[in-house]
């Protein structure tokens, strides 16, 4: 009898396991609540009217059996480390068997490693990751440059408030945190300091949609550099507001926002 392979030692019968997964006719012992927990697909499987859900084991076919094992091992507490060559094979297959939990993995994995920016922005898109070091050089630099935290697995982010930075890290997902109007400008800080410009774009488009006053949008706007701020702002004034601009201390403004205004103001001129 041939020796087991590091993947079927992790998955050996235990007093947990009540299910065998067969692939190339080797076996992998597997826990069905765990498996339907983490995968819709095990879930539907397991859980429904399928002949398979009374076997005791099931064929998986058309599958890689080391692929497959390493992407079940990611919804353990013992994951299988992966390989970056592979890293795509891994999504492929998380995404069939619908692993989101893997694929999390991936994501952190992935936008942790030394693979090129290009490389991951093409895996980001073809299978909608949310690589931190993509939306940002500052992660990009952390997790991918010579700093310590390279090879950390948990790295401290000290004089933040936990609750503002993970709404201002949520924006670069597909499930964002929708923030309040009374937290924006914390948020922008927050988005500025970790160079996060796809939260700052969100931000930019989340103000315009507020009931904030013309007053501090168009402070907002010239402060972050929000270009569709600035735009929806000045729209806010109209022919009988233009001599509101001249009473405005336009020395507070970036040149920017001072051309845009005179811009504004000869247009509003115009109509009168």
């Amino acid at each position: 009898m041939s020796e087991l392979s590091v993947y079927e030692k992790l998955f050996a019968k235990t007093d947990k396991t009540d299910a065998i997964l067969v692939i190339d006719k080797r076996k992998l012992h597997v826990n069905k609540a765990l498996l339907s927990c983490h995968s819709a697909y095990f879930d539907a499987l397991f859980n429904s009217e399928f002949k398979e859900k009374p076997m005791k084991e099931i064929e998986i076919k058309d599958v890689h059996f080391v692929h497959f094992a390493v992407v079940l091992s990611l919804v353990h507490k013992n994951p299988i480390r992966p390989k970056l060559e592979k890293a795509e094979e891994l999504l492929k297959m998380a995404d069939r068997f619908d692993f989101s939990a893997a694929t999390h993995y991936l994501d952190c994995f992935i936008g942790a490693s030394d693979m090129s920016r290009l490389e991951k922005l093409k895996l980001a898109d073809k299978y909608n990751l949310d690589l931190l070091s993509c939306h940002s050089n500052y992660f990009d630099a952390l997790f991918n440059s010579e700093f310590k935290e390279k090879s950390m697995d948990e790295i401290e982010i000290k004089d933040v408030n936990f609750e503002d930075f993970a709404v201002v890290l949520s924006l670069v997902h597909k499930n964002a945190i929708n923030p309040t109007k009374e937290k924006v400008e914390t948020l922008l800080k927050l988005a500025d300091q970790f160079d996060l410009p796809a939260a700052t774009r969100f931000l930019d488009c989340f103000i315009c949609s507020t009931d904030i006053n013309r007053e501090e949008k168009l402070r907002l706007a010239d402060q972050y550099k929000l270009e569709n701020l600035l735009v929806h702002a000045l729209k806010l004034y109209e022919q009988k507001d233009h001599i509101l601009f001249r009473r405005t201390t336009l020395r507070t403004y970036s040149d920017r926002t001072k051309a845009r205004i005179a811009e504004r103001l000869f247009d509003l001129h115009g109509k009168l």
